[in-house]
């Protein structure tokens, strides 16, 4: 049921998945994997339907594993910094990844590497898909949110200078 489970990280290098109804955990890992060292994930996402947990950190990549069990679906390697946002598209089918260096990355679940690569001049410290898919915004450590097109990762707004800590997060309106 919605809700019922929650997914956390620590710095002992292990993630996990608790169900909060029982207040029992479900599984917990490590979060390195084999021959990669020992690292830290720092971000982590429920995919929309909750079947996926994505996660990615100091080791550089996305992690992505089945909610269920924690069985390891798709290693996504490649980003030069330290993972600094996740977040699922709409359909769930996609993930968008940003690290420390300003790198964007657009990943298709079934495919092992980014789809698409969006050019990014600062640290991202928040993503944000908007609710049909069709929208990214990010928030950046230069204080700017900016949004860019999905499709063809097209710088689309810019506004610099908001905030020293910004945050982004799209809302969608209901009609009654």
């Amino acid at each position: 049921a919605s809700g019922e489970l929650a997914v956390m990280t620590s710095w002992d290098g292990t993630m996990s998945v608790w169900n909060m109804k029982t207040e029992e955990q479900v599984w917990s890992r490590p979060t390195s994997l084999p021959g990669t060292g020992s690292f830290h994930e720092y971000r982590v996402r429920f995919s929309p339907d909750g079947r996926f947990v994505a996660s990615g950190g100091a080791d550089l990549a996305i992690q992505l594993r089945r909610a269920s069990n924690g069985e390891l679906v798709r290693f996504f390697p490649g980003h030069e910094d330290t993972i600094s946002g996740i977040v699922f598209l709409p359909d769930g089918k996609r993930m968008m990844s940003a690290a420390v260096s300003g790198e964007l990355r657009v990943h298709d679940l079934t495919q092992p590497g980014p789809i698409l690569e969006i050019p990014h001049p600062f640290w991202v410290q928040s993503l944000a898909v908007s609710p049909g898919g069709e929208a990214l915004a990010t928030a950046c450590r230069d204080g700017a949110v900016r949004t860019f097109d999905m499709q063809t990762g097209e710088l689309l707004s810019e506004n610099v200078g908001r905030s020293e800590n910004p945050n982004v997060e799209f809302l969608q309106l209901r009609n009654p």
